[in-house]
């Protein structure tokens, strides 16, 4: 609730929870957090009507024409900024996955390395959930050769979908 400025709503159920538990420090903190927000909310308010005003009163036109102006050129900052957000979140997802596909790539290519010096008829071992599977070298070499595969394609998606949403920021 203080996240969304509701803090209104943030303080009533504050309130709620000292009359359950009056000595919890924690609410009283967060009590007094959401008091001084409520002031610099008030007070950004008041700030931002008397800028208005000045602003209407140096261009010798009407407040409410130059209020619905305002208001409706926030807004669309307002979407334009929650869509910016929404944009850099998804990237920075994307970005951490992509890291994560190319360090799993690795460590699949190590252990074909690994694996590649033993004899041909040496059994190898590949953790399937929480056991571990017994199959020959051959056998062991298809299915990390089949994860590289896959994790190329999984990171040529990731680096598209960067590419894109790179576009739209």
């Amino acid at each position: 609730q203080i996240a969304l400025q509701e803090y209104e709503k943030a303080a009533a159920t504050i309130k709620q929870g000292l009359t359950i538990d009056p000595g919890n420090s924690q609410l009283q903190k967060q009590q007094r957090l959401v008091q001084q927000l409520q002031r610099q909310a008030t007070a950004n308010k008041k700030r931002q009507q008397q800028q208005q005003q000045q602003a209407a009163a140096a261009a010798g036109t009407p407040g409410t024409a130059l209020n619905a102006t305002a208001g409706n050129n926030n807004s669309e900052l307002q979407e334009l900024v929650t869509q910016f957000t929404q944009n850099k979140r998804e990237y920075e997802t994307e970005r951490v996955n992509l890291t994560k596909l190319e360090r799993e790539q690795k460590m699949t290519e190590l252990t074909q390395q690994d694996i590649a010096p033993l004899p041909d008829r040496a059994q190898c071992y590949r953790a399937v959930g929480k056991m571990f599977l017994g199959q020959p070298k051959s056998q062991v070499l298809q299915y990390l050769d089949a994860n590289v595969r896959s994790l190329q394609t999984q990171q040529g998606d990731a680096r598209q979908k960067m590419a894109y949403l790179e576009t739209k920021l």
